[in-house]
């Protein structure tokens, strides 16, 4: 199945739904991501990303969430957090297309490289050190 398609401000608000992704889903109020994206290129205002967030949730890359807490334990309303499949349009196994759970760069050489303009290596649990880009004297069979 094709990844749906998403507007530049849907993957400005996903980017920050995904950033924290794990299986609690963790929950963003509208001004929070708008504080989030502040003083980006890609800053919107509340309503743009309310927008943003409906969209996503109808495509299946976001979710609604009632009940929210704030880091002092008080309530804080709804929110929007991240699916799985919406973490995993943000950071794909280059092997799947699942959530990457591993990056990590590598030199021209496919080998680890603590240098960050080296091409940047996703793989998920599955895929660990099967990515093409990695030399494949090194890949584990």
């Amino acid at each position: 199945m094709d990844a749906p398609k998403i507007t530049e401000k849907e993957r400005s608000v996903l980017s920050v739904l995904a950033a924290e992704w794990n299986d609690d889903y963790p929950c963003f109020y509208f001004r929070g991501i708008v504080s989030m994206l502040k003083g980006l290129p890609n800053e919107l205002d509340e309503r743009q990303v309310r927008l943003a967030c409906r969209s996503l949730a109808r495509k299946g890359l976001a979710k609604f969430e009632r009940g929210l807490f704030n880091d002092d334990g008080e309530v804080a309303g709804s929110g929007y957090c991240a699916t799985r499949a919406g973490a995993a349009l943000m950071s794909p196994c280059d092997v799947c297309g699942d959530l990457a759970t591993f990056e990590y760069n590598v030199d021209e050489k496919g080998e680890h490289s603590y240098e960050p303009d080296d091409p940047l290596v996703r793989e998920c649990e599955t895929h660990y050190k099967k990515s093409p880009k990695l030399n494949p004297s090194l890949c584990l069979k």
